[in-house]
């Protein structure tokens, strides 16, 4: 009796695991299958805001996981032949083809621009972190100081090219420390001033102030030239959302006159501009439709209201109308599917600047939303970095 209860017991044990390895896989087989279904379809909105987001910053990681349901799919359908675990081990191997298209995808958007990728670099997580910096005052505005760090090369006895960075925040939130990524440039012999600027509120809309902070920053900067060691006769421009709007507005205003700094010197006008998912449109944004983030209550705090009450704002702000041939060279990154500033606005400025032979880069993130460069070693991440580091390779900004 005693060796017919002991293969009872491992029996029942044996059936114990089954269900329990059924119950995991059946219910991350259901969440992978939100998530690619957010993914490809990019509906209802918040669905396919997240599922970009996730793709955007672990689809590698994403298709490790799904790569470990297969095998437990099919060691199950090997140790249970059923028509459940064959139904199993049939849905999770489409759930992870649909993942094996995503990363094709990225892999087609790096292998047309010239683009390299590492696989095993995306299979570790890098959100950035600070490094040693110094904090200075550089403008005082209504009783308000604004600040800014300054990242320098390991080697500060060799000039150095200036990068100032502007943060985003939709124009009314956000700071100086929220892109912690300054040790790409410093590593490539860069130093970077990462500036904080007025934000709008209930009280003040800082639609004008703004850009003309950031302006005072590049003022700061050629005054500053000897004490940092800088070569000032080229300049970066790098900003991402709110702070890609504003690099554009200044960059592309310096050269005509219709951004001015608050203090002396007047700035020079930037060699290049990196924008990354920038609002270029802002009167697209307040009319944008329900596929996207209402974005209304921001520009009331920036702009005062809306481009019927305030169409000389409006104007003056959405980037299209600075379009000219003899802009500095400017690259753009957006993401696909990004819900807070839609590529729409993006596709028309391009069009408009690659008609008029302006010197234009662009590139589109696949299935990226808005901050789908978050984690730098990300296959999105490392588009982005790979691009800026092509960018600036090819106009002679960097040479390490």
């Amino acid at each position: 009796m005693e060796p017919q209860r002991t293969w009872s017991g491992r029996h029942a044990l044996k059936k114990l695991l089954i269900v329990a390895a059924l119950l995991v896989l059946i219910g991350m087989s259901l969440v992978g299958l939100v998530l690619l279904f957010g993914t490809f379809t990019n509906w209802p909105m918040y669905l396919g805001a997240y599922a970009g987001l996730l793709e955007s910053h672990y689809s590698v990681l994403i298709f490790g996981a799904f790569l470990l349901l297969l095998v437990l799919a099919y060691l199950l359908h090997r140790a249970q032949r059923t028509r459940l675990t064959n139904y199993v081990f049939i849905g999770v191997t489409s759930l992870f083809l649909w993942q094996c298209v995503v990363l094709a995808v990225l892999y087609g958007c790096a292998w047309s621009n010239a683009l390299p990728l590492s696989f095993t670099r995306a299979l570790t997580i890098n959100f950035g972190e600070k490094s040693p910096h110094q904090t200075i005052p550089y403008l005082t505005l209504d009783g308000n100081e604004y600040l800014l760090d300054v990242y320098r090369p390991a080697d500060s006895s060799r000039r150095s090219i200036p990068v100032v960075q502007v943060h985003g925040g939709g124009f009314v939130a956000g700071s100086r420390t929220m892109d912690p990524h300054h040790r790409w440039f410093t590593d490539r012999g860069l130093t970077v001033f990462d500036v904080d600027y007025p934000l709008g509120t209930d009280s003040v809309q800082t639609w004008a102030t703004a850009p003309r902070a950031v302006a005072t920053a590049l003022s700061f900067v050629k005054a500053n030239a000897a004490n940092f060691n800088l070569d000032t006769t080229q300049l970066l421009l790098c900003g991402g959302s709110a702070g890609g709007g504003l690099v554009m507005q200044v960059g592309y205003g310096l050269g005509v006159g219709r951004v001015q700094s608050f203090s002396a010197p007047t700035p020079n006008v930037p060699t290049a501009i990196i924008a990354i998912y920038p609002p270029v449109d802002m009167t697209g944004l307040w009319n944008q439709t329900s596929d996207a983030l209402d974005m209304t209550s921001n520009a009331k705090r920036y702009i005062g209201g809306s481009p019927t009450e305030f169409p000389e704002r409006y104007a003056s702000l959405d980037i299209i109308n600075m379009a000219r041939r003899d802009l500095p060279r400017t690259l753009i990154i957006t993401g696909a599917r990004d819900h807070v500033v839609p590529v729409a606005g993006s596709h028309k400025l391009v069009r408009r600047l690659q008609a008029l032979k302006a010197p234009i880069t662009y590139l589109e993130i696949p299935f990226g939303e808005h901050y789908f460069d978050g984690n730098a070693n990300s296959l999105s991440g490392q588009l982005k970095w790979q691009a800026m580091d092509q960018f600036l390779r090819q106009i002679g900004l960097i040479r390490r």
